[in-house]
C-alpha cells in the first residue's frame, strides 16, 4: 500500500485501510497516529546510544543530522517514499560521493528497527540502488613500516600503543581501553572487554602476549629485589613485580586518562607523514597488517577469526592477500 496517500484520509478510514492492507500480506499493522520524523530520530539515537557502540552512535547522529536538515520535522515518516530517499542521497553524494554507503547503510537499518517499532509498514531505503563502488586492493601496515615510523612519535606511550597493537591485531579503541586487570602477566594473556568497556562484537575474546608487548608491559611496572632466606639461613634474591592499579590504563595520559582513539590515529599519520609513508596508509591499516601478516605466514583463518574478534569468518577471509611472489609463481606455470 502507498502510505503517501494517506496523510488527506481520516483516522477511522486510515485503521481500516491498515488492517486490510495487514490481512492482504502489505506488511505489517503500523500505528495509526502519524509519527513524525523528528520523534523517529531523537527515539533511534536513543536506541543506539543505549545498545550500540560510540562509533556507531557517531555515525548515525551525522546522517540523522543530514536528515532533519533535509526534510521538515513534522514530515510524517510514512509518507517518505523511493523517489525521498534517492532525492536525498544524490544532496549527500556531492559531498560525500564515498560515505553516502555508509549513510545508506545507517539508514536501512533505521527503517528496519523503525518497522519493527510499527511506526512504518515498509524501508524504501532497502529499494535504493547505488552505483557499485571499484573494489581498491587494500594497504595494509608491514613491519619495516613500523620501524620507519617509530622514530617519528616522541610521546613513548603513543609508540608503545602502536607496537602493541601491530603485535595483537586490535582495534584502535581496543588498545586504548586496556587497563591493567585486563593483563595476566603469568599466563601472557590479553582480556578484551569487560564490564567498562564493550567490544564491537559485544563479545569478550582472550588473546596470546606477544614477546614484544610483553616487554612493552613489564618496562611500565616496577620491580624490586628482595632477599629470602632458606631453613640454612643463606639467601637468595628474587624479584617481585609490582603491578600499578589495576584500574589504571597502560597507555595513557600523566593525568591517568587513556588516549582517544582519534588521537591516537592523527599521531600515528603524522608520524607516517614525516616518515614518508604511503599515504593511503591509516591506523587501522596496522591491524589489516597484523591480521594479513598471521595469515601469509600459515595461520589458519578459523584461529585469526578468534583473535581478531570478527564476527563473521568472511571479514577474515577479506586479509587473505595473495603475495606477488605466487602470483609470479601461478603465471610462471603457464
Amino acid at each position: 500500500m502507498d502510505l503517501g496517500i494517506l496523510k488527506n484520509i481520516d483516522s477511522d478510514k486510515l485503521e481500516k485501510l491498515l488492517q486490510i492492507a495487514a490481512i492482504l500480506g502489505d506488511g505489517q499493522v503500523c500505528t495509526s497516529a502519524i509519527i513524525t520524523l523528528e520523534r523517529g530520530v531523537n527515539e533511534y539515537l536513543s536506541f543506539v546510544n543505549h545498545n550500540r557502540a560510540p562509533k556507531t552512535l557517531e555515525g548515525v547522529r551525522l546522517v540523522c543530522r543530514y536528515l532533519m536538515e533535509y526534510y521538515p520535522a513534522n514530515r510524517d515518516l510514512r509518507t517518505i517514499e523511493l523517489k525521498d530517499c534517492e532525492g536525498f542521497l544524490d544532496t549527500l553524494k556531492k559531498n560525500a560521493p564515498k560515505g553516502v554507503y555508509n549513510y545508506l547503510k545507517a539508514l536501512r537499518a533505521m527503517w528496519n528497527k523503525l518497522m519493527k517499532w510499527n511506526y512504518v509498514s515498509s524501508n524504501p531505503w532497502a529499494k535504493v540502488e547505488l552505483p557499485k563502488r571499484q573494489i581498491i586492493r587494500p594497504t595494509y601496515f608491514t613491519e619495516d613500516m613500523l620501524e620507519k615510523v617509530l622514530p617519528y612519535i616522541q610521546n613513548e606511550n603513543i609508540k608503545d600503543a602502536i607496537v602493541t597493537t601491530f603485535y595483537t591485531g586490535l582495534r584502535r579503541g581496543e588498545v586504548v581501553q586496556i587497563r591493567w586487570k585486563d593483563i595476566n602477566l603469568q599466563k601472557d594473556l590479553i582480556s578484551i572487554g569487560s564490564d567498562s568497556f564493550q567490544t564491537k562484537t559485544r563479545k569478550q575474546r582472550v588473546i596470546p602476549i606477544h614477546p614484544k608487548v610483553k616487554e612493552i608491559f613489564l618496562k611500565k611496572v616496577k620491580s624490586k629485589k628482595i632477599k629470602v632466606k632458606n631453613n640454612e639461613g643463606d639467601g637468595n634474591d628474587v624479584s617481585l613485580v609490582q603491578l600499578p592499579d589495576k584500574n589504571r590504563y597502560i597507555f595513557c595520559k600523566s593525568n591517568g586518562y587513556c588516549f582517544t582513539a582519534d588521537y591516537l590515529s592523527k599521531q600515528f599519520k603524522k608520524a607516517c607523514r614525516k616518515a614518508g609513508i604511503d599515504e593511503a596508509i591509516h591506523f587501522h591499516s596496522i591491524r589489516h597488517g597484523s591480521i594479513t601478516g598471521m595469515i601469509l605466514k600459515g595461520a589458519n583463518v578459523p584461529t585469526v577469526q578468534r583473535i581478531a574478534g570478527h564476527a563473521k569468518i568472511e571479514t577474515t577471509m577479506a586479509y587473505t592477500h595473495i603475495g606477488l611472489d605466487d602470483m609470479r609463481e601461478a603465471v610462471g606455470l603457464l
